[in-house]
């Protein structure tokens, strides 16, 4: 079968950061696993002050919760869009929450116009893209994004640029 060819209508330049950031909650969760546990042998064994584990946990928790939390806006952003020759069909290049870029593909169809969507308090980082077919909603960054082909980029998203 003949595959269709795809142009480049939108990127985000800052996408190796976004994933090396979502890659980060990896390691940080291990380091989080290791040290509790570690610490709180040490101290079973005498090995440390008797508030090391606590400081420890402290440590842990706090920064897997803010660097979980800072991830969960690189997760699920688009870094490009592509736009088929044949015009039907538009695959997103985006970022999974561990970091991964992902592919999907759409049809044109498909994607709610950005000027419907819902309004939230991050967009001026980033614009959520809904598409018919799903419940689970998309990241565009228009502000810091590149979009390489503005008639395309429109006939996809139908939307005024800001």
């Amino acid at each position: 079968p003949e595959r269709n060819k795809y142009s480049v209508i939108y990127r985000f330049p800052h996408m190796t950061v976004c994933s090396l950031l979502n890659k980060f909650k990896r390691l940080q969760l291990i380091a989080a696993s290791a040290g509790v546990p570690g610490s709180i042998i040490a101290n079973y064994f005498n090995y440390c002050d008797p508030s090391l584990p606590t400081v420890v946990t402290t440590v842990a928790v706090a920064s897997t919760v803010a660097v979980f939390s800072i991830g969960q806006f690189c997760t699920d952003l688009i870094g490009y869009v592509y736009f088929s020759e044949d015009k039907q069909e538009v695959k997103l290049a985006y970022l999974d929450f561990w970091g991964r870029r992902k592919e999907a593909i759409f049809g044109v169809e498909d994607f709610l116009p950005l000027t419907n969507s819902p309004r939230y308090p991050t967009d001026f980082l980033f614009r959520r893209l809904y598409l018919y077919s799903s419940r689970h909603p998309f990241k565009l960054s228009i502000k810091y994004g590149k979009i390489m082909d503005e008639q395309s980029f429109q006939t996809v998203f139908c939307h005024e640029l800001m």
